[in-house]
């Protein structure tokens, strides 16, 4: 039934998306990766894991704490049942991209035992562990959008070849009903009318806490 409702993306989806792509695939510290700076890659991989450990556990969490906003703004009981097991899959999936972060890092030569959060990341979390239903969606959304703009440009990268690159590929692969559209579907039915109101202003503030993690590392 989901992939029957899901359709295109509206163009203010489109025309986000297409900014957030930009301003990170034109970030230093990602640009510094596609050449295959082995010190950009440490800072990236060593930055982002207590963010990318701590996914599986928000879309857990939050997804059991929004349900019964999500059920309501959907509107469908069918619907939001075959939503919910998504939301699961998408749990499960985001532990196993935690080990192939790992194993990324592994490749570069890269400990990953000792990378406590930053309070750039830590602020991220906590953005996402206290976000509202609709904002919380918002945030997943970016996430998925700033993972496969890094991973499309790592994937043209020759001289990342060398790396274990399996997180950037899985990324790159957008399926009908991959996490990014289902996110999306759910921001659409949650803001409804609101939508052309806030969806830009806060999907940038979500980017900037990402951009501001990074530039703490990697200064422009």
């Amino acid at each position: 039934m989901l992939k029957e409702v899901i359709g295109k993306p509206a163009a203010g989806f489109v025309l986000v998306r297409r900014e957030i792509v930009a301003l990170t695939q034109n970030h230093p510290l990602v640009r510094a990766i596609y050449r295959g700076n082995q010190k950009a890659m440490t800072v990236y991989l060593r930055r982002f894991w207590p963010f990318v450990a701590a996914f599986e556990r928000i879309i857990d969490e939050q997804s059991r704490r929004h349900g019964r906003a999500v059920a309501r703004a959907i509107g469908d009981i069918a619907l939001f049942r075959e939503i919910r097991v998504h939301l699961r899959e998408m749990k499960k999936e985001e532990g196993e991209h935690a080990g192939l972060w790992h194993r990324s890092a592994q490749s570069a030569g890269v400990n990953l035992d000792d990378s406590g959060a930053c309070p750039q990341v830590e602020r991220l979390i906590a953005r996402m562990r206290d976000a509202s239903p609709d904002t919380l969606f918002i945030a997943l959304w970016v996430t998925e959008v700033i993972a496969n703009a890094i991973s499309e440009k790592a994937m043209k990268s020759r001289a990342l070849a060398r790396f274990d690159r399996e997180w950037f590929r899985v990324h790159t692969a957008l399926e009908e009903l991959s996490h990014e559209a289902i996110d999306r579907f759910i921001i659409t039915r949650m803001l409804g009318d609101k939508l052309h109101d806030c969806f830009r202003e806060e999907a940038l503030e979500v980017f900037d806490l990402f951009a501001a993690a990074a530039d703490a590392a990697w200064p422009h």
